[in-house]
């Protein structure tokens, strides 16, 4: 509980500054480029680096087929609410990015890393694998579908940074070879550097100055409700037939478990879409995750034993 507590506050932190005018927009961007493209490729490949059992391994595959499941069922779900509670058509993109991916990499990593340690964000990453992938694919287009080329396969699906680290890391465990010694170093400096960088990060997305937000629609705390409980709770006896058990059940259903990503508000303001509903769902997610990650993983650690 003191760690989302802290969590919290860092992000509060980031809000208040950017907020009050002290960070402004473009500082704020620099500040996110600077975590996706440096510091959070660091922590990466700084946790990938480890002692490969076979065990590690058979864990690992356990979480990436059944977060590939898990992934199908958000992307299912998704396509139902849009319909079911007939979304504007200009809109639905927006739910169903929102229910579909999470803020895995500046909220997630470093919870898991407070949590669980380095093996926990390796773990978290084997987890959030098949999310990462498609999310730098159909999640590039989701919001811009003009960009897409039928028939083209986006090459950022599988050559960025982020999965680029876990390559490297991967093939460096596999080897059993270790970063020469000042060059990891730099690495393990700059991956402690991600946490309070990237929640600060979050912080400054959240909120400006000319923000406003829409609380009257029912959809919105629905898809609040969807994306901050009811699907880390469905997912957690998903992850359970699979056999997760322990820290691993917590891991995978922590990455279900947060909240919407900025990338939705930053997208949707980019590309004329529906900014206020795209606002209002990163704000009320990431509050409510506030409250709700600790019973979830109070229930997962009763479940899964």
């Amino acid at each position: 509980m003191s760690l989302i507590a802290a969590v919290s506050a860092v992000i509060l932190l980031g809000a208040f500054l950017r907020r009050s005018g002290v960070i402004n927009e473009e500082a704020g961007r620099g500040v996110s480029r600077i975590c996706a493209d440096i510091l959070l490729p660091c922590m990466i490949l700084n946790s990938m680096i480890l002692e490969l059992t076979r065990e590690t391994i058979a864990q690992s595959l356990t979480l990436i087929v059944s977060a590939s499941v898990a992934l199908l069922v958000q992307f299912l779900i998704g396509l139902g609410f849009v319909r079911l509670f007939r979304v504007p058509v200009d809109d639905r993109m927006i739910y169903r990015y929102s229910i579909l991916f999470s803020n895995f990499g500046l909220i997630g990593i470093p919870i898991a890393e407070g949590l669980y340690g380095s093996t926990g964000v390796f773990y978290f990453t084997m987890s959030i694998l098949p999310y990462r992938v498609l999310f730098n694919s159909y999640g590039n287009i989701m919001l811009r579908p003009h960009t897409w080329e039928p028939g083209r396969f986006p090459l950022t699906a599988v050559f960025n940074l982020p999965i680029l680290a876990v390559t490297v890391g991967l093939t460096c465990s596999l080897l059993h070879w270790r970063l020469w010694g000042p060059l990891g170093e730099f690495v393990a400096l700059l991956s402690k550097a991600n946490a309070p960088m990237g929640l600060l990060s979050v912080g400054l997305n959240l909120i400006d100055e000319d923000s406003t937000f829409d609380l009257k629609d029912v959809r919105v705390w629905l898809t609040v409700a969807l994306r901050t409980l009811i699907l880390p709770v469905g997912a957690m006896f998903l992850f359970r037939a699979f056999g997760l058990g322990g820290e691993l059940l917590e891991i995978a259903v922590l990455a279900v478990a947060l909240p919407c990503p900025a990338m939705v508000s930053v997208l949707s303001r980019r590309y004329g879409k529906n900014a206020v509903l795209a606002s209002t769902l990163v704000l009320l997610s990431t509050i409510c995750f506030a409250f709700t990650i600790t019973p979830v993983l109070s229930l997962c650690r009763l479940l899964g034993g």
